[in-house]
């Protein structure tokens, strides 16, 4: 027996789909790809995030006032160890991960949820949880695991060390490699956050993936240039791939007398690890002025591209490269690779330059951006005016929605 009043408009009113999130993101800019990605779908969506209680679970935290969130113990780092023995440490590795996930999954499959959305794991890249899950699943793929299809990059070890780790790669990457592409099959639809990174799992997985551009919250990230840039920035981990060390080379090209300085921005990290001595060393061998931040705010971030000559973006095979968004929103110029997801988003010529990875071709635009303020302004504009035109996160939710309706349709 139905008691009350029946208000007409209520019955006519779609239920909203029920989205569970589930992340074990580092900090970095994936996760504050999936912060900004969820504070539009709650729009669409009624979101839960799901969650491991980490120490780093607050920076860019995901999950706002318009979504609930229930967080998990977590697993702890240690378990990345049993990658080092071969295959059975991978198998017992998903084995502790999934009495972690387990709980997760249970909430999900007996919550009422219409749909799951995943992203990978700092700890095994694609994560056992995506077998684990009842509900249709979106898996939101930053990158595969790279090691086991892309060259290895080390700044140096031994010839003991080289065998040790050719042979352990020989033994393991196949089985990892069936691993991933058996966990990837269980995902109803994938999201890629490029046409390179669509192109990628294609060729891996033999899996259409749905492009969603990242977009850039235009509040923060705004045109505000100034009569008088100085400085030029690399901004990503202290990480080998992320290739600061091209960019002092490149810098250190330009004539000593014009020679700016360079600032290395980092989400964690200080300049004792060793990644970061490296590059002060290397910097100082140059004769480049050397400076490396970490742990900023958005608000910051924005105003150090707004107040730079350029940003300097070499990371080796980038799925996307958020921060040439981000920095051409604030009107910087934007030198990069001709590699990866950054083709996509720099124009050349445009909103800066796309170049072949050639340290000289970098210090020669550099030169020319420093030499003529105007061009730099010229750049600036056209890049802040093209990153809100084609990277928006209402664009980026919508995307990601038709991965969802796909997932929807498979009930």
């Amino acid at each position: 027996m139905i008691e009350g009043p029946i208000n007409s408009t209520d019955l006519q009113r779609p239920r909203r789909r029920r989205l569970a999130l589930v992340h074990d993101l580092p900090v970095g800019g994936a996760k504050r790809h999936i912060s900004a990605m969820l504070d539009a779908l709650t729009e669409q969506f009624d979101v839960t995030v799901f969650e491991f209680d980490r120490a780093d679970r607050t920076v860019f935290e995901i999950g706002t006032a318009t979504s609930s969130k229930m967080v998990f113990p977590a697993p702890p780092f240690s378990l990345r160890l049993l990658s080092k023995v071969p295959v059975v440490g991978q198998i017992v590795m998903d084995l502790a991960l999934s009495r972690y996930y387990s709980p997760i999954a249970n909430a999900i499959n007996g919550g009422g949820f219409d749909a799951t959305f995943v992203t990978q794991s700092r700890i095994t890249n694609t994560p056992p949880f995506l077998a684990m899950v009842e509900t249709p699943v979106v898996y939101g793929c930053q990158e595969p695991s790279r090691v086991l299809y892309e060259p290895y990059y080390v700044r140096a070890e031994s010839p003991i060390k080289k065998f040790l780790r050719v042979l352990h790669g020989w033994v393991t990457h196949p089985f990892l490699r069936r691993r991933e592409r058996r966990l990837i099959r269980h995902a109803h639809a994938i999201v890629a956050n490029s046409s390179y990174s669509a192109e990628v799992f294609y060729r891996l997985f033999e899996r259409t993936a749905v492009v969603a551009y990242p977009g850039v919250d235009g509040e923060i990230f705004t045109y505000a240039r100034p009569a008088h840039a100085n400085g030029v920035l690399s901004v990503g981990s202290l990480d080998v791939t992320k290739a600061h060390d091209f960019v002092i080379e490149s810098v250190s090209r330009v004539p000593p007398e014009q020679r700016p300085r360079l600032t290395i921005i980092c989400p964690q990290g200080t300049d004792s690890t060793p990644e970061a001595l490296y590059l002060v060393r290397l910097a100082q061998d140059r004769g480049v002025t050397l400076e490396i931040v970490s742990g900023i705010s958005d608000e910051e971030l924005a105003a150090r591209y707004a107040n730079a000559i350029a940003l300097l973006f070499a990371a080796r095979l980038e799925p996307f490269g958020l921060v040439c968004v981000e920095a051409m929103a604030c009107g910087c110029p934007v030198l990069t690779v001709a590699e990866g997801g950054p083709r996509e988003t720099v124009v050349d010529g445009v909103t800066g330059f796309v170049l072949r990875r050639d340290p000289d071709k970098f210090a020669q635009k550099l030169l020319r951006l420093i030499q003529d303020q105007e061009l730099g302004r010229r750049l600036g504009a056209n890049g802040a005016r093209h990153a809100r035109e084609q990277f928006s996160w209402k664009q980026n939710a919508a995307d990601v929605a038709v991965a969802i309706a796909q997932t929807l349709a498979c009930r």
